[in-house]
Protein backbone atom coordinates (compact mmCIF):
# COMPACT_ATOMS: atom_id res chain seq x y z
CA UNK A 1 0.00 0.00 0.00
CA UNK A 2 1.30 3.44 -0.80
CA UNK A 3 0.83 6.58 1.25
CA UNK A 4 -2.49 8.16 0.33
CA UNK A 5 -3.69 11.72 0.49
CA UNK A 6 -5.10 12.86 3.84
CA UNK A 7 -8.73 11.88 4.29
CA UNK A 8 -11.31 14.29 5.70
CA UNK A 9 -12.87 13.45 9.06
CA UNK A 10 -16.66 13.14 8.91
CA UNK A 11 -18.29 14.58 12.00
CA UNK A 12 -21.08 12.11 12.38
CA UNK A 13 -21.73 13.10 15.97
CA UNK A 14 -21.34 16.45 17.77
CA UNK A 15 -19.29 14.75 20.50
CA UNK A 16 -16.52 14.11 17.99
CA UNK A 17 -15.83 17.85 17.82
CA UNK A 18 -14.78 17.78 21.48
CA UNK A 19 -11.85 15.48 20.76
CA UNK A 20 -10.98 16.14 17.11
CA UNK A 21 -10.48 19.77 16.06
CA UNK A 22 -12.40 21.05 13.04
CA UNK A 23 -10.40 20.78 9.81
CA UNK A 24 -8.45 17.73 11.00
CA UNK A 25 -7.60 15.16 8.35
CA UNK A 26 -6.87 11.47 8.79
CA UNK A 27 -3.78 9.82 7.43
CA UNK A 28 -3.83 6.22 6.27
CA UNK A 29 -0.85 4.33 7.68
CA UNK A 30 0.48 1.95 5.03
CA UNK A 31 0.97 -1.42 6.67
CA UNK A 32 -0.26 -4.96 6.21
CA UNK A 33 -1.96 -6.31 9.33
CA UNK A 34 -3.68 -9.62 9.80
CA UNK A 35 -5.84 -8.48 12.74
CA UNK A 36 -5.24 -4.91 13.92
CA UNK A 37 -6.66 -4.00 17.35
CA UNK A 38 -6.07 -1.96 20.48
CA UNK A 39 -4.63 1.32 19.21
CA UNK A 40 -3.18 3.69 21.81
CA UNK A 41 -1.47 7.06 21.30
CA UNK A 42 1.59 7.93 23.36
CA UNK A 43 1.08 11.69 23.78
CA UNK A 44 4.39 12.26 25.56
CA UNK A 45 6.60 10.64 22.93
CA UNK A 46 4.16 11.16 20.02
CA UNK A 47 3.73 7.71 18.56
CA UNK A 48 0.91 5.25 17.94
CA UNK A 49 0.94 1.61 19.01
CA UNK A 50 -1.50 -1.11 17.98
CA UNK A 51 -1.61 -4.87 18.08
CA UNK A 52 -1.48 -7.29 15.19
CA UNK A 53 -2.79 -10.20 17.20
CA UNK A 54 -2.61 -12.90 14.53
CA UNK A 55 1.06 -12.08 13.95
CA UNK A 56 1.68 -11.82 17.73
CA UNK A 57 3.23 -8.36 17.58
CA UNK A 58 2.75 -4.74 18.57
CA UNK A 59 3.32 -2.20 15.82
CA UNK A 60 4.61 1.38 16.15
CA UNK A 61 4.16 4.45 13.97
CA UNK A 62 5.20 8.07 14.50
CA UNK A 63 4.54 11.03 12.20
CA UNK A 64 7.19 11.16 9.48
CA UNK A 65 8.44 7.63 10.22
CA UNK A 66 7.86 4.18 8.81
CA UNK A 67 5.83 1.55 10.65
CA UNK A 68 8.04 -0.73 12.74
CA UNK A 69 7.55 -3.73 15.01
CA UNK A 70 7.61 -2.44 18.58
CA UNK A 71 7.47 -5.86 20.28
CA UNK A 72 7.24 -9.52 19.28
CA UNK A 73 6.14 -11.92 20.74
CA UNK A 74 3.41 -10.45 22.91
CA UNK A 75 1.26 -13.37 24.07
CA UNK A 76 -1.04 -12.27 21.26
CA UNK A 77 -1.74 -8.93 22.88
CA UNK A 78 -5.09 -7.56 21.82
CA UNK A 79 -5.82 -4.31 23.67
CA UNK A 80 -3.41 -1.63 24.86
CA UNK A 81 -3.54 1.32 27.25
CA UNK A 82 -1.22 3.22 29.56
CA UNK A 83 -1.25 3.28 33.34
CA UNK A 84 -0.85 6.41 35.46
CA UNK A 85 2.95 6.04 35.31
CA UNK A 86 3.02 5.92 31.51
CA UNK A 87 3.69 2.17 31.32
CA UNK A 88 2.05 0.16 28.56
CA UNK A 89 -0.63 -2.25 29.83
CA UNK A 90 -1.84 -5.05 27.54
CA UNK A 91 -4.26 -7.93 27.40
CA UNK A 92 -2.44 -11.14 26.51
CA UNK A 93 -5.26 -12.88 24.71
CA UNK A 94 -3.73 -16.29 24.10
CA UNK A 95 -1.23 -16.07 26.97
CA UNK A 96 -4.23 -15.59 29.30
CA UNK A 97 -2.53 -12.75 31.15
CA UNK A 98 -2.75 -9.06 31.85
CA UNK A 99 0.74 -7.61 31.60
CA UNK A 100 2.65 -4.35 31.81
CA UNK A 101 5.79 -3.22 29.99
CA UNK A 102 8.32 -1.79 32.42
CA UNK A 103 10.67 1.11 31.59
CA UNK A 104 13.60 -1.34 31.30
CA UNK A 105 11.71 -3.35 28.64
CA UNK A 106 10.79 -6.27 30.87
CA UNK A 107 7.22 -7.56 31.15
CA UNK A 108 5.41 -7.86 34.46
CA UNK A 109 2.39 -10.18 34.60
CA UNK A 110 -0.29 -8.31 36.53
CA UNK A 111 -2.86 -11.12 36.56
CA UNK A 112 -3.07 -14.67 35.24
CA UNK A 113 -5.31 -16.40 37.81
CA UNK A 114 -8.48 -15.67 39.74
CA UNK A 115 -9.04 -17.61 42.95
CA UNK A 116 -6.33 -20.06 41.90
CA UNK A 117 -7.74 -20.70 38.41
CA UNK A 118 -6.42 -19.43 35.07
CA UNK A 119 -8.31 -16.44 33.72
CA UNK A 120 -9.94 -16.84 30.32
CA UNK A 121 -8.74 -14.68 27.42
CA UNK A 122 -8.43 -10.98 28.36
CA UNK A 123 -9.81 -8.81 25.58
CA UNK A 124 -10.45 -5.09 26.30
CA UNK A 125 -8.71 -2.97 28.95
CA UNK A 126 -8.98 0.46 30.54
CA UNK A 127 -7.10 2.11 33.39
CA UNK A 128 -9.29 4.25 35.64
CA UNK A 129 -8.06 7.63 36.90
CA UNK A 130 -7.32 6.07 40.33
CA UNK A 131 -5.00 3.48 38.73
CA UNK A 132 -7.41 0.53 38.85
CA UNK A 133 -7.24 -1.72 35.79
CA UNK A 134 -10.47 -3.11 34.36
CA UNK A 135 -10.64 -5.73 31.62
CA UNK A 136 -13.12 -7.99 29.91
CA UNK A 137 -12.43 -11.72 30.14
CA UNK A 138 -14.36 -13.74 27.55
CA UNK A 139 -13.42 -17.25 26.45
CA UNK A 140 -13.09 -16.34 22.77
CA UNK A 141 -9.40 -17.21 22.21
CA UNK A 142 -10.10 -20.70 23.48
CA UNK A 143 -12.26 -21.35 20.41
CA UNK A 144 -10.49 -19.42 17.63
CA UNK A 145 -8.07 -21.70 15.84
CA UNK A 146 -5.40 -19.07 15.09
CA UNK A 147 -5.06 -18.27 18.77
CA UNK A 148 -3.42 -21.27 20.28
CA UNK A 149 -2.83 -21.02 24.00
CA UNK A 150 -0.81 -23.94 25.32
CA UNK A 151 -3.80 -24.82 27.47
CA UNK A 152 -7.26 -24.56 25.87
CA UNK A 153 -9.17 -25.66 28.96
CA UNK A 154 -11.67 -23.21 30.44
CA UNK A 155 -11.10 -23.10 34.20
CA UNK A 156 -13.53 -20.34 35.17
CA UNK A 157 -17.19 -21.21 34.68
CA UNK A 158 -18.05 -17.60 33.79
CA UNK A 159 -17.04 -14.74 31.53
CA UNK A 160 -16.73 -11.39 33.26
CA UNK A 161 -15.16 -8.01 33.80
CA UNK A 162 -12.32 -7.89 36.33
CA UNK A 163 -10.84 -5.05 38.37
CA UNK A 164 -7.27 -5.04 39.65
CA UNK A 165 -6.61 -2.56 42.46
CA UNK A 166 -4.08 0.24 41.86
CA UNK A 167 -1.49 -1.50 44.05
CA UNK A 168 -2.04 -4.81 42.19
CA UNK A 169 -2.99 -6.80 45.30
CA UNK A 170 -6.76 -7.15 44.94
CA UNK A 171 -8.37 -8.81 41.93
CA UNK A 172 -12.18 -8.74 41.89
CA UNK A 173 -14.88 -9.88 39.51
CA UNK A 174 -17.02 -6.77 39.07
CA UNK A 175 -19.54 -7.79 36.38
CA UNK A 176 -20.77 -11.05 34.95
CA UNK A 177 -23.94 -12.84 33.92
CA UNK A 178 -23.54 -12.17 30.21
CA UNK A 179 -21.83 -13.88 27.29
CA UNK A 180 -18.66 -12.66 25.62
CA UNK A 181 -18.01 -9.42 27.49
CA UNK A 182 -16.30 -7.18 24.95
CA UNK A 183 -16.57 -3.56 23.99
Amino acid sequence: MTQSEPLPVDDVTPELKRIIPRGTTMERIPVANSFAEGPVWNARDRYLLWTDAFEDRIMRWAPGEQVTTFMQPTGQALALTYDRNGRLVATGWSSRTMWRLEPDGSKTVLASHYQGKKINTPNDVVVRSDGSIYWTDPTSALSIAIFSPDDLQQYLDFESVFRLSPDGTDLKRVADGFGRPTV
